[in-house]
């Protein structure tokens, strides 16, 4: 019955090209990385799971303020 309402044919995803989608491609791979640095730092420096935790829901608040600061995201 479920698959009564999926598609019959499979639909193709195109990833987007041009300097724009690489670029932003780049920020973002720039962004994962610095966003693992700091979780492994605070992974290193504290072994209070409060602290570790904290500093996690921390950098997910931060970092669309930083993309958004950084790489002028605003539209």
């Amino acid at each position: 019955r479920l698959t009564a309402l999926l598609p019959g044919r499979p639909v193709r995803v195109a990833a987007q090209r041009g300097i724009k989608a690489r670029r932003r491609r780049a920020q973002n791979g720039v962004v994962a990385v610095l966003f693992l640095i700091v979780q492994v730092i605070a992974w290193l420096l504290w072994s209070s799971w409060a602290a570790r935790f904290g500093v996690f829901v921390i950098s997910v608040l931060l970092v669309p303020l930083f993309v958004t600061l950084v790489f002028d995201r605003r539209s």
